[in-house]
Parts: C-alpha cells; structure tokens; sequence
C-alpha cells in the first residue's frame, strides 16, 4: 500500500536495549571497517563523505542487518556480525562514493 510499517512502542523499546547491548561490538567493527574501507580512499575521491557520515551510516547498515536477518539460537550474535560486518560495509563505501 506504499505505507511504511511504523515500529509499535514496546518493539521501540525492545530495538534501543539492542543497540544499547551492541554497541561496544558493533563500534569495533564500524571502526575496524572504516579503517579498511574509508581511510585509504583519497579524499578528492570521497565525494564529500565525512568520516563521520560513514561511520553513522554503517553502524545504521549493521543495526538493520541485525534486526531483520540476525536469527537468536541459530548463531551466536559476535560471530553473526563477523561473518557479515564486511558485506554492508563494501556495499556502503560504494553507494556512498558514487553519491
């Protein structure tokens, strides 16, 4: 219907303790990634990507990536993010960069 689903409070609620859990793993990995992916691109070749504008938007990209296809019991969380911290973090750089 070109609506988009609106999160109820209790799913809210349930998302921020996620984040909050995650946060220290999954700033590793949007550092570790940055690092890898953003610092050795010239900067005439960022097309005016800050740093930080990277760093939000993958962390985001990795937040969504847990939230819609991490699955609880079937694989632990840390070696779920390492197995895909590369993916969102390629498909991002290019996305970003070609503006």
């Amino acid at each position: 219907f070109g609506v988009e689903v609106q999160a109820d409070a209790v799913q809210q609620r349930l998302e921020a303790k996620i984040r909050t859990e995650l946060s220290d793993l999954i700033g590793k990995i949007v550092t570790n990634r940055t690092k890898a992916l953003y610092d050795p691109i010239a900067p005439e070749q960022r097309n005016n990507v800050s740093r930080e504008d990277f760093q939000n938007s993958l962390r985001t990209e990795i937040e969504a990536l847990v939230f819609e296809e991490y699955k609880e019991g079937k694989q632990d969380i840390e070696k779920f993010l390492g197995t895909c911290n590369e993916y969102p973090g390629r498909v991002l750089c290019i996305a970003l960069l070609r503006g």
